[in-house]
């Protein structure tokens, strides 16, 4: 029985110096193995990004949140020239035009109207490339001038204090003579050979004028819950004409 536990005891110390001496040679490979092994995880999230589960909940989610954030596309339009075949785009807020028949081509983001003031008088012009808000405007002092469908007459009205009413509807109801779909656009073509003043009742064909066109555009809406106009968008342009 005591030379058993004698020789157990004489193979443990044994194998305690083994391990003492292993330790003593190895242990710092072996400190180092366990210390990169904890610190693997750490270090590939730092070369390689987080895992994917980690990339959407902590990545994704909040930019989905952000996107909620932002406001909803509102409505739109632009305004170019067209004449002889050739699409004009205004420079500095000015075109030059020959006195023959020309047309405004509307590209319209959704069904919708734009509120165009045309004058010989610049005042209005001249406020709204000022930034003045549309009720100090004195050609938007009046609402939409009444027109028939389609432009019939290849007219535009002139007034100091009104403005026409251009737009087009989900059934098909416009005032522009040509509408086409292009993309997610509407694209309403209003053609132009004459000026008719409701200020004077006169009218003008566009090879008869003798000074500069002035137009302001003004998208709007309502708000409903305070109930007050917000203006979407403005464009404004000097119409000059070739001798």
């Amino acid at each position: 029985m005591n030379g058993d536990f004698i020789q157990k005891n004489t193979f443990y110390e044994r194998w305690m110096n083994q391990t003492k001496m292993l330790l003593k040679k190895w242990g710092w490979l072996i400190f180092l193995a366990a210390f990169f092994g904890t610190q693997i995880d750490t270090l590939r999230e730092y070369y390689l990004g987080p895992p994917a589960e980690q990339s959407l909940e902590s990545i994704s989610q909040p930019l989905r949140d952000e996107a909620q954030k932002l406001p909803p596309v509102e409505k739109n339009f632009h305004v170019r020239f067209e004449q002889d075949g050739y699409l004009i785009e205004p420079m500095n807020h000015e075109v030059t035009l020959n006195k023959e028949e020309f047309s405004m081509v509307f590209e319209l983001s959704e069904p919708m109207g734009v509120l165009v003031n045309a004058s010989f008088d610049d005042d209005t012009y001249a406020l709204a490339a000022q930034g003045n808000p549309k009720d100090l405007l004195p050609g938007f002092r009046n609402t939409g001038m009444a027109e028939v469908s389609s432009n019939p007459d290849r007219e535009i009205l002139l007034s100091y204090d009104s403005p026409n009413y251009w737009h087009y509807d989900v059934s098909g109801e416009s005032r522009f003579n040509e509408v086409e779909m292009r993309g997610h656009a509407i694209i309403g073509k209003r053609t132009l050979r004459n000026f008719y003043d409701v200020d004077s009742d006169r009218s003008t064909g566009v090879e008869a004028v003798s000074q500069p066109l002035y137009l302001v555009f003004i998208s709007s809406k309502w708000e409903t819950q305070t109930f007050v106009e917000l203006e979407i968008k403005r464009e404004y342009v000097k119409v000059n004409w070739r001798e």
